[in-house]
């Protein structure tokens, strides 16, 4: 047999072409199918986000509606299925309850069709702290709360007091125009807050950022200085009422309201003092409506009453 070495080269450079071309062509086709992977994950996470963003809005515009057109009771907003609760013997409503209300103590329902879920909840402003109300009692008692001792939430109230009223003239423990420049701050509006977040603008609050924090998810823009008992949300009434929170919490579930001021004495002895200007038992016009997503979270504020058409006006909250 003949050795043809030149045969052999050629061979050997045949093999090394084609085992160059395979592996090209593996290296082509592995890059195609990791991008149409990748471009099949983008569109089944879009196809998800579609689904998620289109529930959310029906949901959004199914709790707006109830909002501002439903009867409103302790227990909630109703959903308008029980006939009933809209009749009256003369100026009384028939029905104490409906018994289809949605709870507005900040309660998280779920709602899931075939492609996405949502978690959602309505929470009463008027069952959040009073910010904006020149009585500060609930804000005293929440600042005690976090284990503040009187002197020290006395410098946090005044300093939101001369924040937001309209005079030059300090409290004792606040602090006016020159108080905020000669710290390098913004000077103060002289005007109720008109979000939670300007908290972080005020004096003393500006030096504690955690303690806004812990009072942003509690903070209302009322200038009411009344407390809707039924309408607190559990981590409030958790960190102002440590000893009675799971009771109260088991009653609410199992439809148990708090009816009237004799009633809330029996269950908070510490409020005995306290006229009926600083408790509540049914929400009033302004609702915080949040919507939650596997990726976003939406909430809005709902004021009813308005008199127009639409009967609300909303805004986004920060």
């Amino acid at each position: 047999m003949n050795f043809n070495p030149a045969l052999t080269t050629q061979r050997g450079i045949a093999l090394l072409s084609v085992l160059v071309v395979s592996l090209i062509l593996t290296l082509l086709i592995s890059g195609a199918t990791a991008m149409l992977n990748k471009r099949m994950a983008l569109a089944i996470d879009a196809k998800q986000q579609l689904a998620e963003k289109m529930l959310a809005h029906a949901v959004k515009n199914e709790l707006t509606y109830l909002i501002a057109t439903q009867r409103t009771t302790r227990a909630g907003v109703s959903k308008g299925t029980n006939p009933q609760g809209a009749s009256r013997n003369d100026a009384i409503w028939a029905l104490r309850y409906i018994g289809d209300e949605i709870r507005v103590d900040g309660f998280e329902y779920s709602r899931t069709n075939e492609l996405a879920t949502v978690h959602y909840s309505i929470q009463a402003v008027n069952g959040l702290i009073p910010v904006n109300s020149s009585a500060q009692n609930w804000l005293n008692r929440w600042l005690y709360s976090t284990g503040m001792d009187n002197y020290t939430a006395a410098r946090y109230t005044d300093a939101l007091a001369d924040y937001a009223d309209p005079d030059d003239w300090s409290r004792p423990a606040g602090g006016e125009r020159r108080s905020y420049l000669n710290r390098g701050m913004a000077p103060p509006t002289n005007f109720l807050l008109q979000h939670c977040g300007e908290l972080y603008d005020i004096l003393h609050w500006h030096d504690n950022p955690d303690l806004v924090s812990q009072l942003q998810p509690f903070c209302g823009l009322r200038r009411s200085a009344s407390v809707n008992l039924n309408a607190i949300p559990a981590p409030l009434l958790h960190q102002l009422w440590p000893n009675l929170a799971d009771q109260i919490l088991a009653e609410r579930a199992n439809g148990e309201w708090i009816l009237g001021h004799s009633q809330a004495q029996l269950k908070f002895n510490d409020i005995s003092g306290m006229t009926d200007d600083f408790i509540r038992f049914i929400a009033g016009s302004r609702f915080k409506i949040q919507i939650k997503t596997g990726s976003h979270v939406e909430a809005t504020e709902l004021t009813t009453g308005t008199k127009l058409l639409p009967p609300y006006t909303e805004r986004p909250l920060r």
